[in-house]
């Protein structure tokens, strides 16, 4: 009884941790922030959690087996989210250069 308290507890205070991020605006982190956000490891309680269900009752080699998937899948995840962070910076600076461009494009051919 005690330790499925302590369970629902643990997994009840990962859950909150896990969408604390996710109510912080990206545009209001601080330099320091967003590159501890950079650098932060994958494996956080909830990643924990799911590898121990994952892995419950195998044993050796298959559960080796099952973690290696998994971190392999997270760091996939991880990458592509990434990339497609990086491209959607890149977007938004061709947008602002091309406005710019344009912006000076008419000042000149007004004159």
């Amino acid at each position: 009884m005690k330790t499925g308290r302590i369970m629902m507890g643990t997994l009840l205070v990962g859950l909150l941790s896990a969408f604390t991020p996710v109510l912080a605006v990206d545009g209001a982190q601080s330099g320091a922030s967003m590159s501890a956000s950079q650098r932060a490891s994958d494996e956080n309680v909830l990643t924990g959690i799911g590898d121990w269900f994952a892995t419950l009752g195998k044993s050796g080699l298959e559960k080796d087996s099952i973690l290696v998937q998994r971190r392999t899948a997270r760091v996939a995840r991880q990458t592509q989210r990434a990339i497609e962070h990086q491209a959607n910076h890149a977007e938004q600076g061709l947008h602002k250069a091309g406005e710019g461009l344009q912006k000076g494009l008419d000042s000149v051919t007004s004159q």
